[in-house]
């Protein structure tokens, strides 16, 4: 498990490093904790705009099937009005303002063995009206302290479970953490009025600023050197090599930081990945289109990448000293291969694909430039197929390993698949699916995927400015409709 984590982490760390360019910094985000590790930032208003739920006959309905609830199960008319202001203008009735985003801090993840005692997350909601917040807080009889700092302090305690909050006129601050221990409280309100205690302060991580300035509908951002040190503090005494493996990437990623945000568009979602380092770290991606012709033309699913050698054993004797590389190598051999190996099969090229046949079963075809015989039997063999294929071609010698016994059925460069992975990624075309299947199977649950299959186009993942950033888009066949909007209105009309 922990030896997947590393190799998806490096492959991570050497394909990403770019920009996701947004808008300025608001003046409440002076509340995030300096020692911040990392974030989520999520935009309210504009993922319901997007969803268009204000026009949705089903979530209308649904609305007043909650607004009824609440009549029945709130006793106390000062808190059943209030409920019932907040379903009905949640902006209003609290001041909060849902068109700015809601940021969530987390700190002190150092150490997998301390975190449940250390860790420490607010929730950071912008505010348009701070009289109303209090007059919202009354409502629901929270206990409010006098300012601190030159915020109000507060706790609000029901069924046994307490929150601490503090607030100005630009901004709420809630530990959303809860506690049952009335004996924690006195320790919850210090830890918050400490926060509260810093002025305009400054994330440690300088590139805390891309996820600041990011507008996306929802962006995570992470210290990825503290990652990779949490990561290594997991007990682990008998694999030297993947401890040796994360704390050389540690030293090298230290002050580094990742981010992953998601924006929906018009019939399509688009997830993408970066990440900021201190030196810039080359990718070297290259075109594998050369491979393509000996995929079916009947794929569904296709991957394809291919690497330039140079940039990945510069890298390679940069990240790791001595000892580390030595370690790293006892990892890749437990693959069945060499380090050596690994680094020509990547800068070779390598195109894979999965198809389905006549009976409706998968179909799977592995094509590597410069694969030899004794590697393709070694791979063969452990899918318990056999490797007797391998195709020496005018182009150059490729091992071709099938599991239906032939290399190809030709002409695969004319699919869309081919143009989508043309630089390198993998894709997965939808509408060649045969889903018959799920919607006949009688399964609510397989019936229900299949709808959902049914509305999708496809999906692909690929590297811009040299592989440098990692973009994975999904697409729908609704192009007019938002994105969350075509799921919006699938979740509410499951039968």
């Amino acid at each position: 498990m922990k030896k997947s984590v590393i190799i998806r982490s490096l492959a991570a760390t050497l394909i990403a490093a770019s920009f996701w360019s947004c808008a300025q910094q608001d003046s409440y985000l002076s509340a995030v904790p300096a020692d911040t590790q990392f974030a989520i930032k999520i935009n309210p208003g504009v993922i319901f705009d997007k969803t268009a739920l204000a026009e949705n006959a089903q979530f209308k309905s649904l609305m007043m099937t909650v607004n009824g609830l609440i009549g029945m199960s709130i006793t106390d008319q000062d808190m059943k009005d209030a409920a019932l202001a907040v379903i009905e203008n949640p902006e209003s009735a609290t001041g909060m303002d849902f068109s700015k985003p809601i940021v969530f801090a987390a700190s002190d993840f150092g150490n997998v063995q301390t975190i449940a005692d250390s860790a420490k997350v607010f929730a950071i909601i912008p505010l348009n009206d701070a009289d109303r917040l209090g007059n919202a807080l009354a409502a629901g009889h929270a206990e409010v302290y006098p300012a601190e700092n030159g915020y109000t302090l507060g706790c609000y305690s029901n069924s046994g479970m307490s929150f601490s909050f503090g607030f100005n006129d630009k901004a709420l601050v809630i530990d959303p953490v809860p506690f049952t221990d009335a004996a924690k409280e006195t320790d919850k309100k210090a830890i918050l009025a400490g926060l509260l205690s810093q002025k305009n302060v400054t994330v440690a991580n300088r590139f805390f600023d891309e996820f600041v300035k990011c507008s996306s509908d929802f962006a995570l951002w992470m210290d990825y050197g503290i990652y990779f040190d949490f990561l290594a503090s997991v007990p682990n005494a008998d694999d030297i090599a993947a401890d040796a493996v994360m704390e050389a990437v540690a030293d090298r990623l230290d002050g580094a930081a990742v981010m992953i945000s998601t924006n929906a568009g018009q019939g399509n979602i688009t997830l993408r990945t970066d990440v900021f380092t201190n030196e810039p770290y080359p990718s070297g991606a290259e075109s594998p289109e050369p491979l393509f012709k000996y995929l079916p033309s009947n794929s569904t699913f296709a991957t394809a990448f291919k690497f330039n050698k140079d940039i990945m054993l510069e890298q390679y004797y940069t990240m790791f000293g001595d000892e580390s590389r030595e370690e790293y190598e006892k990892l890749v051999g437990t693959m069945g291969i060499t380090t050596g190996q690994l680094f020509d099969l990547m800068a070779a090229g390598f195109a894979g694909s999965v198809s389905q046949s006549e009976s409706g079963k998968p179909e799977f075809t592995i094509v590597a430039a410069g694969l030899t015989d004794s590697l393709c039997n070694q791979f063969a063999s452990s899918l318990n197929i056999s490797c007797d294929n391998i195709d020496v071609t005018t182009d150059g010698v490729y091992g071709i390993i099938s599991s239906k016994g032939m290399a190809n059925d030709g002409n695969f460069g004319s699919t869309r698949l081919a143009g989508m992975i043309k630089d390198g990624g993998l894709a997965v075309d939808f509408k060649t699916l045969d889903l018959s299947e799920l919607e006949e199977s009688g399964s609510k649950g397989k019936n229900i995927a299949g709808q959902l299959l049914s509305i999708l186009d496809y999906a692909k993942t690929y590297g811009e400015n040299n592989g440098n950033s990692i973009i994975f888009e999904i697409a729908f066949d609704d192009k007019q409709a938002n994105a969350l909007e075509t799921i919006a209105d699938f979740v509410l009309n499951i039968k």
